[in-house]
């Protein structure tokens, strides 16, 4: 799921190179309000309800500005694809924000599940590195390798310092 943020991120900030004729500040406005759920230690994995509730909130604003930019800057065709590539993110976290099933599923799981994307000793260090390159002009592969070790090393910790429940739904989180 937080792996679909980043390559949504991702897809995002690369909108102002494809809608050049597009304001560049409605462009900076709207990767500005994704920036907190990429660097906020709270934000970045939700363990707490109100954590959730600010990160979906957030995640509304965000959405529906890059819904506005796409609308105003992109042909329908090529609107067509960047939803079709954003989809699956998009689902992931409005199932997050609206099913209360899948939610206490993932809370019961979420303390540990944090401390593998968060802290230095566990995942914190590729974590960081991903968020830069995605904020940053990395290239695709540089993201995608990034990608991949941070990936390995959250199923990896998650599997070993995590309940056993936790390490099948932390590789359903990391693939959608």
């Amino acid at each position: 799921m937080w792996i679909g943020l980043f390559l949504f991120a991702f897809t995002v900030t690369r909108l102002q190179k494809v809608a050049g004729e597009c304001s560049k500040q409605d462009y900076q406005y709207c990767v500005r309000l994704a920036d907190p759920l990429l660097k906020d230690p709270q934000l970045i994995y939700p363990d707490k309800q109100d954590d959730i509730e600010h990160v979906c909130r957030s995640w509304s604003l965000f959405v529906d500005c890059v819904k506005k930019y796409t609308e105003k800057c992109f042909t329908d065709i090529r609107r067509q694809e960047f939803n079709k590539a954003v989809e699956s993110p998009v689902d992931s976290i409005h199932q997050l924000c609206t099913v209360p099933q899948y939610q206490s599923e993932y809370l019961k799981h979420a303390t540990c599940m944090k401390a593998t994307l968060t802290k230095d000793s566990h995942c914190g260090r590729h974590y960081r590195n991903l968020a830069a390159q995605v904020s940053g002009d990395a290239g695709r592969a540089a993201i995608c390798c990034s990608h991949h070790r941070f990936r390995e090393c959250v199923l990896d910790r998650t599997r070993n310092t995590c309940d056993p429940e936790a390490g099948p739904f932390s590789r359903q989180i990391l693939d959608k």
